[in-house]
């Protein structure tokens, strides 16, 4: 069997190449395994090997790529070839003494299958140059006859290991690396990790962090020994009775659902009585009401350090975390704490900022994907944003938050002021499934005992700007209203700022020269006011009204204009301001 050297997909090997696999099968669709390896060849530029095969029936041989992580590519397609037989009729069984052949003559493709065994081969005949990949199979290595010192490195895969045949307690701690694990073989769901930096500035107590945690502490100290440093906190367990004395060490926002390990190195003094030490989280709600998360030593060895660590996680409903340490029930002696601890767990619900970066990911592995029942967030605390499967938040510096919550019966977005107390927000709504009225309104306001909002409203076919009773909705005070058709304006005072301009209403001025004591008029026209009822006001500019001017009307108002009349007792020019107003 000759391989050329090529590729089908490449101009080059690829530069992790180990060997090519030959495989022979009865039928062109076989698929390749360890029962189907009949050769390896090992040169990257090709070569040929010659396979025994049982009878001149037609066998198909197909290569599998091996590379030197000892991963394996897909099949090629088959060829088919068969046996040539050396004469008409095959070798007579003894004819071909061992005086009769060459030194080298018989090679490993010349040797039928199972033809050697085992009482047939000198111990350390075969050295392992002399063996080709893959051509020990399991069911050929007797029990406990290979031992760790003769595997090379990557030389077992994981596709070699039985389900559950290497537990934790076979691993040697720090044998597994990160360039030891592929590419997706860990998985979510098997993960907790601890993850993120530790969340205390001065974990052991040595600098101005610990001195400002125990300022103005009447129990709680710096003391000049520590667990691999150079101090410690101390605290004074004695009483007269069972006390409890606590020191906080932290406080900050969480969500609930996370995790946080929290760990902490002990050393009871060896008069030290009381029921236990502990590192413990008071979970605070919005009202103030507090719960408990507990990683409690019960009766620690004294007058050594000892570790305590555990993982809490936040209930529901919680929003602040403090984190304490404490000495419970205790009536004489101390306790040293040092090395505290307080780090987000990675679980497979949340993974924590920074827990896992760029260069981990591989390119386009979450392109196109769906990622479901996580919360993911930028950061623990802080400004942040945090996703969730209900809604999204973004909180601000100040703690003012950004949300979209989708599932509310009207789903809106909304704004809060930097104290959390007040918060505006848009939302859509409607009587029927198929509506989507908006709503603009502002954060509540308080007048005379009322909480109110304004709000602008844009609905089916109608607009609404408005003060409203921010418990009812119910419109309260000056309100814009429009239709297709009207605009209506309401309030205690309406006035224009401006000039005020309408379609239904003209205004002008004529000029009329009368004829003395004579009524003389002067006929408007052309004009376009709106109404459906029009009425005509008419006033002279004058000094002299009812001596000189005595007398001023209007007949025949219209849309288009009206009739001005004037009487006065000479015939003096004289100004007449007239104004038409439409009406429904």
């Amino acid at each position: 069997m000759n391989w050329d050297g090529w590729w089908d997909d490449a101009n080059a090997p690829p530069t992790d190449f180990a060997a090519m696999q030959v495989h022979v099968g009865a039928a062109a669709d076989f698929t390749p395994d360890v029962a189907t390896l009949a050769a390896a060849i090992t040169d990257v530029t090709g070569g040929s090997v010659t396979i025994a095969v049982d009878g001149y029936a037609d066998q198909w041989v197909r290569l599998v790529a091996l590379n030197t992580a000892g991963l394996i590519g897909a099949p090629s397609s088959a060829v088919s070839g068969k046996a040539r037989q050396a004469v008409e009729q095959d070798l007579v069984d003894g004819m071909i003494s061992e005086l009769k052949l060459a030194e080298n003559a018989v090679t490993a493709a010349k040797i039928a299958l199972n033809a050697v065994t085992g009482e047939k081969i000198l111990a350390g005949a075969v050295p392992t140059d002399k063996l080709v990949a893959l051509g020990v199979t399991a069911e050929k290595i007797a029990a406990l006859a290979i031992t760790t010192d003769k595997l090379a490195a990557l030389a077992v895969t994981a596709d070699k290991l039985a389900a559950n045949s290497v537990t934790a307690t076979k691993i040697l701690a720090g044998s597994i690396e990160a360039a030891h694990i592929r590419a997706g073989s860990i998985t979510a769901d098997r993960l907790n990790i601890i993850g993120g930096s530790n969340m205390l500035p001065d974990p052991s107590f040595e600098g101005a962090g610990g001195a400002a945690l125990v300022a103005g502490q009447t129990y709680w100290t710096i003391a000049n020994s520590g667990n691999g440093s150079g101090k410690s906190i101390q605290v004074n367990a004695v009483n007269g009775t069972a006390v409890i004395r606590t020191l906080p060490l932290a406080t900050f926002p969480v969500l609930a659902g996370q995790q946080l390990r929290l760990a902490v190195d002990v050393n009871p003094s060896s008069d030290w009585n009381g029921a236990s030490v502990r590192i413990y989280a008071r979970w605070i709600d919005a009202a103030g009401n507090v719960t408990f998360g507990f990683v409690t030593g019960a009766s620690p060895a004294r007058a050594v350090w000892t570790p305590l660590a555990g993982v809490v996680t936040v209930p529901a409903g919680t929003v602040t975390a403090e984190i304490r340490l404490a000495s419970y029930d205790a009536t004489a002696g101390a306790v040293l704490f040092d090395n505290a601890a307080i780090q987000p767990v990675v679980s497979q619900v949340l993974i924590s900022d920074g827990a896992i970066t760029a260069d981990k990911l591989d390119a386009n592995a979450i392109n196109g994907k769906t990622i479901t029942g996580a919360t993911i967030q930028t950061a623990l605390s802080g400004p942040r944003v945090v996703l969730n499967a209900s809604n999204l938040t973004g909180y601000g510096t100040a703690g003012n938050k950004i949300g979209i919550e989708p599932n509310d019966t009207y789903p809106f977005i909304y704004w809060t002021s930097d104290d959390g107390t007040n918060k505006a927000y848009i939302n859509v709504s409607g009587s029927s499934a198929a509506d989507a009225n908006i709503g603009i309104n502002s954060g509540t306001f308080n007048d005379g005992g009322t909480a109110y909002r304004w709000r602008t409203f844009f609905g089916k076919d109608f607009f609404a700007a408005e003060r409203i009773v921010a418990a009812t909705g119910a419109s309260s005070g000056s309100r814009l209203f429009l239709t297709k058709d009207t605009a209506t304006i309401a309030g205690a005072s309406i006035r224009a700022a401006g000039v005020f301009r309408a379609d239904n209403i003209s205004t002008g001025v004529a000029t009329i020269t009368p004829t003395a004591n004579t009524p003389t008029s002067v006929t408007l026209s052309g004009g376009s006011i709106r109404g459906t009822n029009f009425r005509g006001f008419v006033t002279p500019n004058t000094t002299v009204p009812g001596t000189q001017v005595t007398g001023v009307g209007c007949s025949s108002v219209s849309s288009s204009g009206m009739t001005i009349w004037l009487t006065r007792t000479n015939n003096t020019a004289t100004s007449v301001y007239w104004m038409i107003i439409g009406e429904d």
